[in-house]
């Protein structure tokens, strides 16, 4: 098995940040209507830094794992360097074609901490 499938199911069967905040600034949900993975994020956010971050799930094993490595990911980091993770990184940390399939499945939960700089 690959370095990628261990991180994908690593991630699935032991979720970093899983859970929903107490105390939040913002919240975002994402919702895949081709496959029906849903993705909520719970962030705080202090001086434009990500102090905090959760999030809860549904959905196939790759979603739910790119949310707990999106999560691992943006925990404090500045808001401006959200905006510069691109989906390309995402998919290379994953082993994820970009052709393949599952790219919306992967690509659901950046998708969605994207949208606290919008």
């Amino acid at each position: 098995m690959s370095i990628y499938k261990d991180l994908i199911l690593d991630h699935y069967k032991n979720p970093r940040y899983r859970g929903e905040l107490k105390k939040y600034t913002i919240k975002k949900v994402s919702i895949n209507p081709s496959c029906g993975d849903q993705i909520t994020f719970y962030i705080l956010i202090k001086d434009n830094v990500i102090k905090e971050v959760s999030y809860t799930s549904t959905g196939c094993v790759i979603s739910q794992a790119a949310a707990s490595i999106i999560a691992e990911k943006i925990i404090n980091k500045k808001l401006s360097e959200i905006d510069k993770m691109s989906q390309q990184e995402l998919l290379d940390l994953m082993g994820i074609d970009q052709y393949s399939a599952r790219t919306k499945c992967a690509l659901l939960p950046l998708e969605t901490v994207k949208k606290i700089t919008q």
